[in-house]
């Protein structure tokens, strides 16, 4: 069990949204706090179906079973949540997307699975600010999520990174995001 679970969805494996994921696992661990990481663009995970067996309590959590499995089991079992993401077309990635429409399933079983629980996002994009890049949308999309699901919002980190290193040169990024992770492992959040 993990206090702190990293989902990050960027399919570039030394893409900019990893090494962030990495800087805030490293901030955790210089804090004693353990940390689970998964990369969803790595994991088999099929879309919902929009089948509501989950809703009609015929199958628990899913009528799929891949490897959002193990990710319905880490949000249980988590204390608090940092999405990271790549910002493609407007919005957080396709593979975050399918990760989290899969939600669904754990919620229809689980509904306080986020409940009280702090959560946070990173979003980089290849364009000069959280506006024109339509990040924004993304991170309206995850307090609408964070409302719904009753989460504590730690808050948001980002900035442009649009080619592969980029983010490991930008310096305030990198700060927000271990400030980020700060707040993760002490569980500070506001209600949405």
């Amino acid at each position: 069990m993990a206090d702190v679970l990293i989902l990050n969805s960027s399919p570039r494996s030394g893409g900019n949204s990893s090494f962030l994921a990495g800087i805030a696992a490293e901030e955790l661990s210089r804090r004693n706090v353990e940390c689970l990481r998964m990369d969803v663009a790595k994991l088999r995970i099929a879309p919902c179906v929009g089948c509501d067996l989950c809703a009609e309590g015929k199958a628990k959590y899913c009528v799929t079973h891949d490897d959002m499995d193990s990710v319905y089991r880490a949000f249980l079992d988590a204390k608090a949540v940092l999405f990271l993401s790549p910002v493609y077309w407007f919005n957080y990635s396709s593979q975050l997307k399918t990760a989290i429409d899969r939600l669904y399933g754990l919620w229809n079983w689980e509904h306080d699975f986020l409940k009280g629980k702090a959560a946070g996002a990173v979003l980089v994009y290849g364009d000069v600010d959280i506006y024109a890049s339509g990040g924004i949308n993304a991170i309206s999309s995850f307090e609408h999520m964070f409302r719904f699901l009753g989460a504590r919002v730690s808050g948001f980190a980002y900035g442009t990174a649009n080619a592969e290193g980029d983010a490991e040169k930008n310096e305030e990024l990198v700060t927000s995001v271990r400030r980020l992770a700060v707040k993760l492992s002490a569980g500070k959040g506001a209600p949405v």
